[in-house]
């Protein structure tokens, strides 16, 4: 399982999008959107990225409703989706920061609390 998915993160963005395409059921602009989102949250290598996405898409499929084609999240749901999913992961934040200040939880406590 480990080297299948190393394989997975490894492939060529096209190859990577068109696996999660099929099995997570999501778009080009989701999946893109979902990719920056994670980037500008402090994931900059790839490879870690590409690993929270897919945990966040498994975790988004198993949430979803299966009766259309893509995965939807409502108009400006994915990235409160996106933030709740890293809230609750806190394990896959770690991204060399050795503060507490700098984790996700503690740059975005209570940001949806209104």
């Amino acid at each position: 399982m480990q080297s299948q998915l190393q394989h997975i993160i490894q492939q060529p963005d096209l190859l990577f999008f068109q696996f999660c395409e099929r099995h997570f059921r999501v778009n080009k602009g989701v999946f893109h959107t979902i990719d920056c989102r994670l980037y500008e949250l402090g994931f900059e290598k790839v490879k870690k990225r590409r690993y929270v996405m897919l945990q966040f898409l498994q975790h988004a499929n198993e949430s979803a409703a299966h009766s259309t084609k893509y995965i939807k999240f409502g108009h400006g749901n994915l990235n409160k989706t996106l933030d709740h999913f890293l809230m609750q992961h806190e394990q896959l934040q770690t991204r060399g920061h050795t503060d507490g200040k700098n984790s996700f939880r503690a740059r975005h406590e209570n940001i949806y609390s209104t």
